[in-house]
């Protein structure tokens, strides 16, 4: 079963931290169109992509998971 991770949950963070899509895309490396298409779910998140996301970010990797039901960390 493939690993699903949830758009909402990273726009969530990006914007309780305020924190816009070309920051992301710099702190991971990747394009901002790349980032702007996980974040809309035009993408699916990569393996990848959400480690180095979850790392820029400061929480671990399976929160952005779609099964995960805790709050957004502040």
């Amino acid at each position: 079963m493939a690993v699903m991770y949830s758009p909402q949950r990273l726009r969530e963070l990006l914007e309780t931290q305020g924190r816009k899509r070309d920051w992301l895309a710099a702190q991971t490396e990747y394009e901002p169109e790349t980032v702007s298409r996980y974040l809309s779910g035009t993408y699916p998140i990569s393996d990848k992509f959400a480690q180095r996301a979850a790392r820029a970010l400061g929480v671990p990797v399976a929160w952005l998971l779609v099964e995960d039901t805790e709050a957004v960390p502040a």
